[in-house]
């Protein structure tokens, strides 16, 4: 017999096991996923690929992939009472977990079943001072510096602007005049200095600061404490107290006593198959 002889009677197996099965997978089906990644490419090439759907347990999205199925006469070979049947390199893993017995309910040592401890931030009161402004309630405008004032934008700070009727000359050129008339008359915006007055300064170079509260205070009110110099204490969220975490507040506990293990199989280690799922593509 030759070995294509050999592989065809093993796909006609195949086709033997789906057909008993109704050419679905029988309800909820595990298959390792080791199998599909430990098919070498060699075996791949030489003998029928089928495409297999499969749902990993772990995995939210279907994965798609493409194996030769082992070759098997019983057609509940992926049911989970044939798992064992499995061929030995594929190893499943367990999970140890305690089976505990509800032995008495003891005191809380750490709080003395109290369920709680005074907070040393703010000694028990729940506030504590405001850090950014020192208990003050407000602080020194960043502006202004405490001046209450800033220097005027509109003059630059020199109190005072060009005129520009004369350009700042201090006079202006008749458009028509005579050979007889002067040639240069006295600007009469600014009276000859070539300057006016800044309107927003009034000439004192500086304006009132509208960073502080209130205006050109020089001072600012503390936005963290809302002027009140105090905050919730953040250890205990102005509790005064914080939870105690051994017993959540109880004031007592249950000791345990493991009374034996019991090893429950890691599920994520399998690829399952959903109900009705077609082997053949």
């Amino acid at each position: 017999m030759s070995r294509n002889d050999s592989y065809q009677i093993r796909i006609d197996e195949i086709v033997e096991i789906i057909k008993l099965s109704t050419k679905t997978i029988l309800k909820k089906k595990k298959v390792p996923e080791a199998f599909f990644q430990q098919l070498s490419t060699a075996r791949m090439k030489r003998e029928k690929i089928f495409k297999i759907k499969a749902q990993a347990l772990n995995m939210e999205k279907p994965i798609i992939t493409d194996g030769s199925i082992p070759c098997s006469k019983d057609p509940n070979f992926y049911s989970e009472p044939i798992l064992p049947r499995i061929p030995s390199n594929f190893k499943s893993e367990h999970q140890k977990y305690p089976i505990k017995d509800t032995v008495k309910k003891v005191e809380c040592k750490e709080c003395k079943t109290i369920g709680r401890f005074d907070c040393e931030t703010c000694n028990t009161t729940g506030q504590i001072v405001c850090k950014k402004c020192k208990g003050a309630g407000d602080y020194v405008c960043s502006r202004c510096g405490g001046k209450g004032t800033n220097l005027c934008k509109s003059c630059r700070g020199k109190g005072s602007k060009r005129c520009l009727r004369c350009f700042g000359r201090g006079y202006v050129t008749p458009i028509a005049s005579s050979s007889n008339g002067p040639e240069h008359v006295t600007c009469s915006r600014c009276g000859g200095k070539g300057r006016i007055v800044c309107k927003k300064c009034g000439g004192s170079a500086r304006v009132r600061c509208t960073s502080c509260l209130p205006p050109g205070s020089g001072m600012k009110r503390c936005n963290s404490c809302s002027g009140s110099g105090i905050i919730s204490c953040n250890k205990c969220s102005g509790k005064g107290y914080n939870i105690c975490r051994k017993c959540d507040g109880s004031g007592f506990i249950w000791e345990f006593k493991v009374k034996n293990f019991q090893f429950i199989p890691i599920e994520q280690n399998y690829v399952v198959m959903d109900q009705n799922m077609k082997i053949l593509d």
